[in-house]
């Protein structure tokens, strides 16, 4: 492995990429998060969905 370019040695950090990294935030909340009364009636219709789900299923199987 006398070539320099095995294994890669040179690393050069692009300005790019600091932008829009999950862990490099500003400290502010993102846009896509829901406020708790809003996330709350959403998760309680989702587990309403998934129940009437189930039971569809459920009865399928049988038939």
């Amino acid at each position: 492995m006398a070539d320099k370019t095995l294994p890669i040695q040179l690393f050069t950090h692009r300005d790019g990429d600091e932008n829009r990294t999950e862990g490099g935030g500003n400290g502010q909340e993102p846009k896509w998060l829901l406020p708790e009364s809003l996330l709350v009636k959403k998760s309680e219709q989702l587990t309403s969905e998934l129940n009437a789900f189930e039971a569809t299923v459920a009865e399928r199987e049988r038939k």
